[in-house]
């Protein structure tokens, strides 16, 4: 089933198409890179509606990976804690039965989709990461707001990952108002992580996610 065009990340507010996201570039040079490197799963950390994974899911679409794994994580409860004034706990609360009904509407492929529901400190474990038999890992769409939660998907994926693997960070520009930008969020969590050394930027275009390619 031909799936619609990109929804705006603000679409689900106004109940219709504004116009595309601007995000979808991104997920385009993601998934072309991923088909590139033999394809995969897809992993999002912090799904919320599922605009990100309709994203994902069309421009794996369109990169000829037609049947990509997805595996989503989120607690549906909110953000854990807060982070500056722009992030505060149980921001982006959304069932994970208004997120299904939601994302089939939208034109989503259910079928494909895989939900791990909880806190990150609860799901992100070594036993689950077996009991998931992930495989390759191709991209992974990490949108978690907050340092600690950020820190926690990349100490989690770091043995899983591999070359060829693309990262795609939502939230890296996301603190850039807050003075050290640095401090803060997806970008202070990544300089603590042993992936750090191993990333190649592919996009870092102002305001939106940073894309990045793992060497090896």
């Amino acid at each position: 089933m031909a799936l619609p065009l990109p929804y705006s990340r603000w679409a689900h507010t106004f109940g219709r198409l504004l116009f595309p996201d601007p995000r979808r570039t991104g997920f385009e040079l993601a998934m072309t890179e991923a088909a590139r490197h033999g394809g995969g799963a897809y992993l999002e950390f912090g799904v919320h509606r599922g605009v990100s994974l309709l994203l994902a899911q069309q421009a794996a679409a369109r990169a000829g990976l037609t049947s990509m794994r997805c595996v989503v994580f989120d607690s549906f409860e909110g953000l854990p804690n807060a982070e500056t004034a722009t992030f505060w706990r149980g921001r982006f609360a959304f069932s994970e039965q208004r997120f299904l009904r939601w994302f089939e509407r939208a034109g989503g492929d259910l079928s494909q989709v895989e939900v791990v529901a909880g806190w990150f400190s609860d799901t992100l474990t070594p036993e689950h990461a077996t009991s998931l038999n992930l495989g390759r890992i191709a991209v992974a769409h990490i949108d978690c707001d907050l340092y600690e939660s950020s820190l926690e998907v990349l100490r989690w994926f770091e043995p899983l990952v591999g070359k060829g693997t693309v990262l795609i960070l939502d939230d890296w520009h996301a603190y850039d108002g807050a003075g050290a930008p640095s401090d803060h969020g997806i970008q202070r969590a990544l300089a603590e992580s042993a992936l750090r050394d191993r990333l190649e930027v592919l996009d870092d275009s102002p305001g939106l996610p940073r894309i990045v390619l793992v060497r090896a």
